[in-house]
């Protein structure tokens, strides 16, 4: 086998660890392209027949005994090709682009301008958890929306979120009296978030840029050299987190959040997790599975290390916000969790929100993303030997089954996969052995 054909194997369709990879990958763009596509791509049935698939596709994958024909391994590589040279165009144009106008990047919307005026707050001396005002930062940016409403004022009892004409009456009201309680004003983002965003928005997008990077080759150098060139292919394939604009927050969580899952038994990988959860509140949700993973392949001690450095990734840029004052710093990362958010996403939350089950069902999808995170940790230890990546693939549902369920939210999750199934230690393992064996 030539050299090109070993890394780039169009012809012999490559080993079974490379078609395992490609149709791992392949499948986590299905479940994930929805974010990127029109109408009627964005109903919910064909979304979520675009989710089940590429779901299902990833589990017959990762199966150990999967048998993957090579015409469907270079179908795939060809059609994952494709898709990363869009994904890299993506990326380029949109940093490029968030660069030369980032104060238009900053004012996208909430995720970019909370952070940006609370890094503005920092770096002037004062506590965004105790002086932001988020209706002014949103009107300094023009944007027609005042915040994030909530089941408060005039909506106190609502269960599901009001129309649009209600939502432009309660913004009309907050405009004038930004006392009033219908929607978020306050900082509602982590710690880190406001100080990675210190320096402005310019300076954050080429560190998100750096991050992401930092991620893939990351995965490119942790993988053995007969997939590198392929983990590269199967990252940017990943169009839906391509697709966001660069300098997003949930760019940088996404990279960090990779950067911690590719080395989940050494210290900084617990440390990279730890200042994702410091960003938002999301990435709580799969560090259950990454504990697990940490013990099931090092041990309890291993474990218990990765917990450890979890939490101080986690506090290191918290813990300042906490001692300036701490019922504004836990009001600020847990009042948009208890302070009455309205149902509202693309995943089964689907079901009330349209109509088709009644809002008294809602605590079911309360407790919902913490059955699923609970069933990833269970899914780790019975089938991480197998299928490394199955453990994340499961706990990147936890949002996809309850009350939040946003687009953006979930298209960060196949870089994330894909990175995880071409990194394990098992894969790299049975390479050794099998070297060591010729």
């Amino acid at each position: 086998m030539s050299g090109i054909e070993r890394h780039l194997p169009l012809h012999s369709g490559g080993t079974p660890e490379q078609r395992r990879l490609l149709l791992v990958a392949a499948g986590a763009v299905v479940s994930t392209i929805r974010a990127l596509l029109p109408e009627p791509f964005t109903s919910l049935p064909v979304g979520w027949l675009l989710t089940v698939t590429g779901v299902a596709i990833m589990i017959w994958a990762g199966r150990g005994g999967a048998r993957i024909p090579a015409p469907v391994a270079r179908l795939a590589l060809v059609a994952l090709l494709g898709l990363a040279v869009t994904g890299a165009t993506f990326a380029i144009s949109s940093t490029a682009d968030s660069i030369v106008h980032a104060d238009s990047a900053a004012c996208r919307d909430d995720a970019t301008i909370y952070p940006w005026f609370a890094g503005q707050q920092l770096r002037n001396g004062r506590n965004p958890y105790t002086t932001f005002d988020g209706f002014d930062a949103m009107a300094q940016c023009n944007h027609p929306v005042a915040g994030t409403v909530v089941s408060r004022g005039i909506f106190q009892g609502r269960q599901l979120q009001p129309s649009q004409p209600e939502i432009d009456v309660a913004n009309a009201a907050v405009a004038k009296d930004h006392s009033r309680p219908e929607l978020i004003g306050f900082y509602d983002y982590g710690g880190a978030a406001a100080i990675l965003l210190v320096a402005g928005e310019a300076p954050f997008v080429l560190l998100t840029t750096l991050l992401i990077i930092t991620a893939v080759a990351r995965a490119a150098r942790l993988a053995t050299p007969d997939m590198r060139l392929l983990t590269v292919i199967a990252m940017l394939a990943q169009v839906s987190l391509w697709g966001i604009a660069s300098g997003h927050l949930d760019n940088a969580t996404t990279a960090l959040t990779v950067l911690g899952w590719l080395t989940p038994t050494r210290w900084y990988g617990g440390m990279f997790l730890g200042v994702a959860c410091a960003m938002k509140p999301n990435p709580w949700l799969l560090v259950p599975a990454f504990i697990a993973t940490a013990w099931r392949r090092s041990g309890r001690t291993t474990a218990l290390k990765a917990t450890a450095f979890i939490a101080i990734g986690y506090a290191v840029p918290s813990l300042p916000f906490f001692a300036l004052d701490p019922g504004a710093f836990i009001h600020g990362n847990l009042g948009p969790i208890f302070g009455g958010l309205f149902p509202l996403g693309y995943g089964l939350i689907g079901l009330v929100t349209s109509g088709l089950l009644p809002p008294s069902v809602l605590p079911l999808f309360t407790v919902a993303p913490l059955v699923v995170a609970a069933l990833a940790v269970w899914v780790v230890w019975r089938y991480d030997a197998r299928f490394p990546a199955a453990g994340v693939l499961t706990g990147v549902h936890t949002l996809w089954v309850g009350t939040r369920s946003l687009l953006d939210y979930m298209a960060g999750s196949g870089l994330l996969i894909t990175g995880v199934a071409a990194t394990a230690p098992a894969k790299r393992e049975t390479s050794t052995a099998a070297a060591s064996t010729t």
